[in-house]
């Protein structure tokens, strides 16, 4: 936003019943957290702009007097932030873009400069026990990080982890010399999660935890597999953890159900707009989108929870990325900031000379950049 969207329709018929032997159209809104305003809602191809941000399902209808019928596009409206980097852990030792990394590492990707950094180097943060690897991420708006791990592992500050646990890293500096501070962030054992492993997870603005299990779960009467998701409502977080369990995306009702391992949600993150962005731990097929593990792919759910359903798309194709082979464990997006409102440009015309009592005909002109929105 407040770019508008290019509707590019395509109605035909058998020219029945006579007459008319027309055919009217109308596009209208189906759904959608705002309001959608259509350029000419009668044109097969028209333009639509919306009032905020989120998941639009628009609908064009043909009718030819007697007979109706109407088809339906999903459009994602996203706000003026882009995603401009991301936070990788992989779950093998590699090298990309210059950096030399194992999988108790995490690295930072510029998207639009193309170069990779290191961020975390876990062996500077007591990370090194032969085997250990970041199992899932997710990088806070202060930059200290979420992060699980592969197996259970005594680690500085909290002591011993389980791969149910999740811990916060503070750092004091990161890259090549990574220091910091751990806390123990979240409890699995306290509620449900003892004997499973975290292999996803993102924290919500308003402090869910979004967490995907390497094999099958149950907690609070909900059974899950490995392509799904849970959403933890905490009532409390850190030694004494407490709260409530829901399911949140259902990935068999998504082709997210290869009777295997490889389609096992390996990794999540979720934008603004509601958009799932999914990494899995082999390969995938879904509709719209395949790949490996190298791959991230978005779900843009028509709806969530029990009854899960998606539009799917290529994201992010690892291979063209430099880390073909390699299996993401865990990702974390951070956002470029809006650009800032502009003033508008005003030009008044050129000046002029009038005699009296005539008038004069003034011609201006102004632009915007169209912020801000509202």
């Amino acid at each position: 936003l407040p770019d508008s969207a290019t509707l590019d329709g395509t109605v035909s018929d058998d020219g029945k019943p006579i007459p008319p032997g027309a055919v009217t159209t109308t596009w209208s809104q189906v759904s959608g957290p705002g309001t959608v305003t259509f350029g000419d809602a009668s044109a097969v191809d028209t333009t639509a702009s919306f009032s905020s941000i989120g998941i639009y399902v628009l609908r064009l209808t043909a009718d030819d007097s007697e007979l109706t019928t109407f088809d339906e596009v999903t459009i994602v409206a996203v706000d003026p932030q882009s995603i401009s980097t991301m936070y990788l852990t992989f779950g093998g030792n590699g090298s990309v873009g210059g950096v030399s990394f194992n999988d108790e590492d995490n690295l930072y990707y510029d998207l639009v400069a193309d170069s990779w950094l290191m961020h975390i180097q876990g062996g500077d943060i007591g990370l090194s026990t032969s085997g250990q690897e970041i199992d899932a991420l997710h990088v806070m708006a202060d930059g200290s990080v979420l992060l699980s791990l592969g197996s259970a592992d005594s680690i500085p500050d909290v002591g011993t982890v389980g791969d149910a646990d999740i811990v916060r890293f503070i750092p004091t500096s990161t890259g090549a010399t990574t220091a910091g501070s751990y806390e123990l962030y979240f409890d699995g054992e306290d509620v449900g999660l003892d004997g499973e492993d975290i292999d996803a997870l993102w924290l919500a603005e308003n402090g869910d935890l979004i967490i995907s299990t390497r094999g099958s779960a149950n907690v609070d009467g909900i059974s899950v597999a490995d392509e799904d998701l849970l959403v933890f409502t905490p009532t409390s977080l850190g030694q004494t953890t407490s709260g409530s369990w829901n399911m949140d995306f259902d990935g068999s009702d998504v082709d997210l159900l290869d009777g295997s391992n490889d389609e096992d949600s390996n990794g999540v993150s979720i934008d603004n707009a509601g958009a799932i962005y999914l990494t899995t731990r082999g390969p995938f097929s879904v509709t719209d989108a395949s790949g490996d593990g190298a791959d991230i792919f978005t779900c843009l759910p028509g709806s969530t929870g029990v009854n899960t359903s998606c539009t799917y798309s290529l994201f992010w194709d690892g291979s063209a990325n430099g880390v073909a082979g390699e299996v993401i464990n865990g990702f974390s997006f951070e956002a470029s900031a809006p650009p800032p409102n502009q003033p508008p440009s005003v030009d008044a015309g050129t000046n002029q000379t009038v005699t009296l009592p005539d008038g004069v005909t003034l011609i201006g002109s102004a632009s915007d950049d169209g912020l801000p929105n509202p």
